[in-house]
């Protein structure tokens, strides 16, 4: 079997600035790495830092010239002890993860805490446009989200902006 093109493009969040020391706002570098991992069809690395990533407003995970957007996600090494590694801790009614047109890829291991002063955030909005008309085949393995702020949804998916398709698997 052929081996693709893009199937060695990794992008580590440190490379590109996050410190996770609990303190930075390590949402730029996280946006930067998600744009390089999906120009290049590539995957995202998150290694689990000493303290955890504050994230301070939304990542946008948005399509290319393509309409779709294929990029895998791994964070390594989380456990079920201590507070996740990543922490959210933007504006009140926002999302964490703005998706539209996820595409064939696999996001495992992430784990996501919601800063408990916080309220209704949806932390994987997954949406679809008239370009980008579906999201589908896009696995979840071993993510966890910590809804500690009130009104706070994990996914939601299957919604449309721009009269886009709701096609959702």
């Amino acid at each position: 079997m052929a081996k693709k093109l893009f199937d060695n493009k990794k992008f580590n969040v440190v490379d590109f600035g996050a410190i996770g020391d609990g303190i930075a706002d390590d949402r730029n570098a996280f946006q930067a790495c998600f744009d390089a991992a999906i120009v290049a069809r590539g995957k995202v690395i998150i290694p689990v830092p000493d303290n955890y990533y504050k994230i301070g407003s939304t990542i946008n995970v948005l399509p290319g010239a393509s309409n779709q957007v294929h990029v895998d996600v791994e964070m390594h090494g989380w456990g079920n002890t201590g507070p996740a590694p990543i922490r959210y801790t933007g504006a009140n009614r926002t999302k964490v993860f703005n998706i539209v047109g996820l595409k064939k890829c696999i996001w495992s291991g992430l784990a996501i805490d919601i800063d408990p002063a916080r309220s209704e955030i949806v932390v994987f909005d997954i949406l679809t446009t008239q370009a980008a008309d579906s999201s589908t085949y896009v696995t979840w393995k071993n993510c966890h989200v910590n809804l500690t702020g009130n009104h706070s949804i994990g996914w939601r998916t299957g919604h449309k902006k721009n009269n886009g398709g709701g096609d959702i698997s």
